[in-house]
C-alpha cells in the first residue's frame, strides 16, 4: 500500500492535471474571455483571442506552470541541484549519449512518421495551428514563449514526471506506452473533440514516438531537467525555423 507521503504527492499531481485539462481550458479560454468582454475589458479580451488564441494559451500555460512550481517547488529544486551536482564526466555522458543521442534518434523516427502521415494525406492540425500562430505579426513571440518554454515545462511534468513516474513503479513497459500515447493524444484531442476530425489520431503518432524518446531520456538520467532541456531545444529550433 502506498504511504501517506506518496498519496499526498499523487494528490498534488492530480491537482495539476485537473487544473490544466478541466479548469484551465474552461476558465482561461472560456470564462475569462467572456467576462472580459462583458465587463468592458476589451484589451484583455482581444489579447486572449488574438493571434489564434496566443494570449489565451500564454495565460493557460502560465497558470499551470505557476501551480506546478507552487506545489512542487521542493522537488523541482532538488532536481536542479542534482543536475548541477553531477560529475563532469557523468554530465557529459548524460548530455551527449542520453539526452542528445537518444533524443535525436527518436526525433528522426518521429520525423519519418510525420512524413508518412503527410504522404498519406493526413496533416497535423496542431502543427498547422502552431506554425500559423508563429507566423502572425504581434503573436509570434507570444506563441514562441508558449511553445518553446511554458508548454515543454508543463508537458514534461505531466507526462514524464507524473504519468511515467507513477506507472513505472508497477510496470515499466506500460508506463512507456501510456505516457507516450497520452502525450500524442494531448496534441490532437482538441481537433478530435471539437472538429470531429478522427484522422488526427494518426497525426498523434509522431508525437507519441517523440514521447517515447523523452521517456527514455528521463528513465536513463532520472532527472526531469534532461528531457525538459531536449524538449525546449526541439521546440525552440522548430519555432525559430518557422519564424525565420
Amino acid at each position: 500500500m502506498p504511504n501517506s507521503s506518496y498519496r499526498e504527492k499523487r494528490t498534488r499531481y492530480w491537482c495539476v492535471v485537473i487544473e490544466y485539462y478541466l479548469l484551465g481550458q474552461l476558465f482561461t479560454l472560456g470564462v475569462v474571455s467572456w467576462l472580459a468582454r462583458k465587463c468592458g475589458f476589451l484589451r484583455l479580451q482581444r489579447f486572449l483571442v488574438s493571434g489564434n488564441y496566443a494570449g489565451g494559451n500564454l495565460l493557460l500555460y502560465l497558470i499551470s506552470a505557476v501551480m506546478i512550481v507552487a506545489l512542487f517547488h521542493q522537488e523541482i529544486g532538488e532536481s536542479i541541484v542534482s543536475f548541477f551536482r553531477v560529475k563532469p564526466k557523468t554530465q557529459l555522458r548524460n548530455i551527449l549519449c542520453y539526452t542528445l543521442g537518444i533524443g535525436v534518434i527518436w526525433s528522426l523516427l518521429s520525423f519519418l512518421a510525420s512524413f508518412a502521415t503527410v504522404y498519406f494525406g493526413i496533416r497535423s492540425s496542431n502543427k498547422s495551428f502552431v506554425q500559423q500562430s508563429l507566423s502572425m505579426q504581434g503573436a509570434q513571440w507570444i506563441m514562441f514563449v508558449v511553445s518553446a518554454a511554458l508548454a515543454p515545462f508543463v508537458e514534461e511534468f505531466i507526462f514524464r514526471c507524473f504519468i511515467l513516474g507513477v506507472i513505472s513503479q508497477k510496470r515499466v513497459w506500460l508506463a512507456y506506452v501510456v505516457s507516450s500515447v497520452l502525450f500524442g493524444l494531448h496534441h490532437v484531442y482538441d481537433y478530435i473533440i471539437y472538429d470531429g476530425d478522427y484522422m488526427q489520431l494518426f497525426a498523434a503518432i509522431p508525437y507519441a514516438i517523440l514521447g517515447l524518446g523523452l521517456c527514455r531520456i528521463y528513465a536513463k538520467t532520472k532527472n526531469l531537467c534532461y528531457p525538459l532541456a531536449f524538449h525546449i531545444l526541439t521546440n525552440a529550433l522548430v519555432g525559430l525555423a518557422v519564424m525565420a
